[in-house]
């Protein structure tokens, strides 16, 4: 995701440490210097604790309302009206550069919303889904022959989608599906900077009009027990006015320009037994979309997520309970130096992290499900808490 002039994710940031006499970096990399591995602020994971417990697998299996903003053809597989929520908390891990230090920051956010109604062959649905929601929070000190100096910053980062979705079962063993909406991006921020005890604050704030977003899927059933999917989704570029709140010297807003990489998935369920279903899917990012200047030796790759994950449901008397678990693979997102300067040689491209997840949901009166879901990485948590309710089904 880059912002013209200034990255986004606490673009003010690089400005702080200029502040505090570190070696200022280029234009195109302002913002936290990796040292290491920087969290992916995108959440590109399908929504749903049943999702996230199953290691995100779920371009080919996409059976709930999720499918929405999943792979929309798998909104075919209900069969009654329904309604879901979606509680996150998020916590990230943030290197340093300037120290070698880690911070820690969490979210908690309702992420994800949608409503589907059946119509004979058709599905509708409408939906609300956040595929970033990051706050950064740093402090920093130094010192010099003449002063000592502070910084604070917090910074939050929101992009949310707005869209419907419409399904149909082309044949019995093929749906297709179209969702498509407004995704709008918001910033807001505070910064205090402190010189020999003299402090400066402000506000940083972003906003840009709503852009458009859109993808497709389909499903394919070979057979009662297996099922192929894929669903490719745009996400566009978000162009309005960011406001550091004069911490540049500079009063006046700026113009940023935000790119959201697409993506393409594919993947495969199969259900060797009556309750158990396993699933795989790989989805393409395409973080070289955020690389503003290809002629630089700063860079973005295209990086393939793969995971992995199954349920198995167990009956207590006549209430199912499902137990679930799964990997992912996520590659990283971060930009990487390729050049000769060794000021930022030791920003290297970085290798793959393994997530592991775990979770269960249980099914209530036939109407009512209660997923709950874990996700840990070395570099982000995710706590996740789905409620579904299906309306007309006894």
């Amino acid at each position: 995701m880059r912002r013209a002039g200034h990255e986004p994710l606490l673009g003010g940031c690089v400005l702080l440490l200029s502040l505090l006499l570190l070696p200022p970096a280029p234009a195109h990399t302002q913002g936290f210097l990796p040292q290491g591995r920087d969290p992916n602020p995108f959440n590109f994971n399908p929504p749903g604790a049943r999702s996230t417990a199953m290691g995100g697998a779920f371009v080919g299996l996409a059976d709930d309302a999720t499918a929405a903003a999943t792979n929309p053809a798998g909104l075919t597989t209900l069969l009654y009206p329904e309604v879901s929520f979606e509680y996150k908390t998020v916590e990230y891990t943030w290197p340093f550069a300037a120290d070698g230090k880690e911070s820690s920051d969490r979210v908690g956010t309702p992420s994800f919303a949608s409503v589907v109604i059946p119509a004979g062959n058709l599905r509708f649905a409408a939906f609300r889904h956040e595929i970033v929601h990051v706050k950064q929070t740093a402090t920093w000190t130094a010192s010099d022959a003449l002063y000592t100096y502070a910084g604070e910053l917090s910074d939050r980062v929101k992009v949310e989608n707005y869209g419907a979705a419409v399904a149909i079962a082309a044949v019995p063993q093929l749906s297709l599906g179209l969702a498509a909406g407004g995704s709008r991006y918001s910033e807001n921020g505070t910064w205090r900077f402190t010189a020999d005890g003299t402090p400066q604050t402000g506000k940083i704030s972003g906003e840009a009009p709503l852009r458009p977003f859109a993808s497709a899927g389909l499903l394919i059933r070979p057979s009662e027990k297996v099922q192929l999917g894929v669903a490719y989704h745009f996400r566009g570029t978000f162009r309005g006015d960011y406001d550091d709140g004069f911490l540049d010297g500079d009063p006046a807003a700026e113009d940023f320009e935000i790119r959201v990489p697409d993506s393409f998935g594919a993947g495969f369920a199969v259900r060797p037994l009556e309750r158990l279903v396993l699933s795989v899917s790989g989805v393409l990012q395409r973080y070289s979309e955020l690389d503003a200047d290809d002629a630089d030796d700063w860079n973005f790759d295209d990086a393939l997520d793969v995971s992995a994950g199954g349920e198995y449901v167990l009956l207590l008397g006549n209430i199912p309970l499902a137990l679930r678990a799964g990997a992912q693979r996520l590659a990283s997102s971060s930009e990487y130096y390729d050049g000769s300067d060794t000021q930022f040689q030791y920003i290297t491209k970085q290798d793959p992290e393994l997530a592991i997840d775990l979770g269960a949901g249980i099914v209530l009166g036939g109407r009512f499900q209660l997923d709950l879901a874990g996700m840990a990485s070395s570099v982000k948590s995710e706590g996740v808490l789905s409620i579904v309710y299906r309306l007309g089904r006894r």
